[in-house]
Order: structure tokens, then C-alpha cells, then sequence
């Protein structure tokens, strides 16, 4: 069954933040960024359970996928109850610390 994927309005702030920088400062791969997030949202609706368990203190059920191509990682929480993946950061590796992260 595939897994219903819901965006949190501070990860869609992030992604077209990024989507912006990625564009002006990645010239030979502009698009990489947002081909891989959407690759990264396809396998979620398969496999919600791919990522990692990354618990944080607002959000204990937190799940980690590393997006490889690109050094950011996704955040997110998978109710199979609800079949739901609610996508709650998108996030750069670089920045040696996780998100501030709130629940929904």
C-alpha cells in the first residue's frame, strides 16, 4: 500500500529555499537537488520505514534519509496506522547539528 506524503509548512519553506540557493550556485547540476527530493518523497510513499530512527526531543518517532547527492538529510515520522509520512525538515549534513524541530 502506498504511504500518503504530507509536507510540514517548515519543510516546504526549506525546500524552496534551498531549491533557490541550489540554482544560483550549482550551475553544472541546477536541478539535482529538487530531482532528489522528489526521488527521496517516491521511496517514502513505498518504504515510509526506510530511514533511519533518528528520535528527537519534540518528535520521538523521527525518521532520518540521507540524501546522498546532494548532503542533506530528511526528517520525517511514518504513522502506518494512518499510512501518513508527514516530511517535517529537510536539512544540510554540513551543518554538524539537526533541526529545530516542532510537531505539527
Amino acid at each position: 500500500m502506498k504511504a500518503r506524503l504530507l509536507t510540514t509548512s517548515l519543510a516546504d519553506e526549506q525546500f524552496l529555499s534551498v531549491v533557490a540557493w541550489w540554482r544560483e550556485n550549482r550551475p553544472a547540476a541546477p536541478y539535482l537537488f529538487e530531482e532528489e527530493v522528489g526521488e527521496a518523497f517516491e521511496l517514502l510513499e513505498h518504504e515510509p520505514e526506510v530511514g533511519r530512527c533518528s528520535p528527537l526531543p519534540d518528535l520521538p518517532n523521527a525518521r532520518r534519509l540521507i540524501l546522498r547527492k546532494t548532503a542533506y538529510h530528511m526528517y520525517y515520522e511514518y504513522n502506518p496506522a494512518l499510512g501518513e509520512v508527514w516530511v517535517h525538515a529537510i536539512w544540510s549534513a554540513i551543518r554538524g547539528r539537526g533541526p529545530d524541530l516542532k510537531r505539527r
